[in-house]
């Protein structure tokens, strides 16, 4: 295991500081950005299954993010930040109304949005269970990831290494 000491440290938080930004990376607003943050650092016992604590508890202390318009109107704002995510990343967020005795809250159920690589997976199943062959999702995926991941030192199939 190496050894970490102050400067490799002190190197590794500038080299984090040097990154741009998630809205510079993403495209996305300030407050989108925010609420992604948040989202991406939620601790799992602070989640309800994939849901996570109410918005308006945590929006301006926790979050930094504070609706430009009256509050009633504040899951119309979270829901625009919502959009603005899913729109530029592999995101699929979105509010779900949280009944609180009188009160009506808001909660993000968190989820990403399928990948071509899932839905090939799910067909070579299907493929496999009409041929009666059961196929491990898990190595299934793993083979096709090996099979399209670039090589390194790929000859262009020519079995060859010279130059």
């Amino acid at each position: 295991m190496p050894k970490v000491d102050w400067g490799s440290s002190l190197s590794a938080i500038s080299d984090e500081l040097s990154q741009p930004g998630m809205e510079e990376r993403l495209g996305i607003s300030s407050d989108a950005a925010k609420l992604l943050r948040w989202l991406e650092r939620l601790p799992g016992d602070k989640l309800v299954g994939r849901l996570t604590p109410v918005i308006e508890e945590d929006c301006e202390k926790q979050i930094g993010i504070k609706c430009p318009w009256d509050s009633k109107n504040f899951p119309t704002y979270i829901q625009v930040l919502i959009d603005e995510i899913n729109e530029k990343s592999d995101y699929d967020l979105r509010t779900q109304p949280w009944y609180r005795y009188a009160d009506v809250q808001t909660r993000i159920r968190i989820a990403r949005k399928k990948t071509d690589l899932q839905d090939v997976v799910r067909c070579l199943q299907w493929l496999g269970l009409q041929n009666g062959v059961f196929l491990d999702i898990a190595s299934t995926e793993a083979t096709l990831i090996s099979l399209i991941s670039p090589r390194r030192g790929d000859d262009g199939g020519t079995g060859s290494c010279s130059p």
